[in-house]
């Protein structure tokens, strides 16, 4: 297919590209084979083999993304090395050792790739195009305007568990929750942040939007655990999924959904056609 890549700008063959990197895909299938997809509007689930893709970007773009971000970082949330408990904290963990614009610039180009994507642009994603493809493009922490990035987008990282034990953690861990917009904490909340978040890995990988008017520190995580940090060193606080209702809507949806196997679709045919003939 050709078209114009929605990085560079040019009119090239355009590549089937993902929009969450295939490598967390790999991770999911590499211990179940499969994906199960889940979606609101359906009644049941189902085993798919593909990894929603959306054509974005010519070869050449879609390498450069490839190769300064995703490769990098593709292990980012499962490296033992660099993500370690706490041993001065109850509930946290501590990312280590990391290139602070690098690990940035990678999730952010993942929200990139949302806002510039139709499936995501209905969803009002669109509008953050003009304020991230120069640090994506360029691979700079600066806005075309001169301010940093990050003054503006936020980078929040939680850990998932149960508390209650029912989930495993290698279960959490399979679970991909799709770029979604947060439902706001209370109705009289008077912050002024929009958050877009996912799940990958058994992390809530969450974007604190804010209007540039407003400075950070009306922010409602105010002492900046799991707000991604510059120094190379963050507090990652690990919560119980249940007491984010978001997520707990999320995976309560997943165990409401039950799988439409093969033997289940022909149970249904077989049922339709015995009710045609009477």
């Amino acid at each position: 297919m050709k078209g114009l890549c929605k990085l560079c700008g040019n009119n090239r063959p355009l590549q089937n590209s993902h929009i969450i990197p295939r490598s967390f895909y790999k991770f999911i299938k590499s211990h179940s084979g499969q994906l199960v997809r889940v979606q609101e509007h359906k009644e049941f689930s189902h085993l798919s083999n593909s990894d929603p893709k959306e054509f974005l970007l010519c070869y050449e773009c879609e390498q450069f993304l490839s190769c300064e971000y995703e490769i990098s970082c593709n292990n980012i949330l499962i490296d033992k090395q660099k993500i370690l408990k706490s041993e001065r904290y109850n509930d946290t963990f501590e990312l280590k050792g990391y290139d602070y614009t690098t690990y940035y610039l990678f999730f952010i180009s993942i929200l990139w790739r949302a806002a510039v994507s139709e499936k995501y642009g209905a969803r009002g994603f669109a509008c953050l195009n003009k304020f991230l493809i120069n640090s994506v493009k360029n691979k700079t922490i600066f806005t075309m305007q001169g301010d940093r990035l990050d003054n503006h987008v936020k980078l929040l990282l939680i850990k998932l568990k149960d508390t209650n034990e029912q989930i495993s953690q290698t279960s959490l861990q399979e679970i991909i929750v799709d770029l979604r917009i947060e439902e706001p904490i209370a109705e009289d909340s008077d912050d002024d942040a929009t958050v877009i978040y996912m799940v990958l890995q058994g992390f809530v990988i969450a974007y604190i939007i804010h209007d540039p008017k407003h400075p950070f520190n009306h922010i409602r995580f105010r002492k900046r655990v799991g707000i991604l940090q510059q120094s190379g060193t963050t507090l990652i606080p690990t919560v119980d999924f249940r007491e984010l209702r978001s997520i707990f809507k999320a995976i309560n949806l997943i165990h409401q959904r039950p799988l439409k196997t093969r033997a289940h679709r022909i149970k249904n045919k077989i049922t339709h056609n015995f009710k045609s003939k009477e």
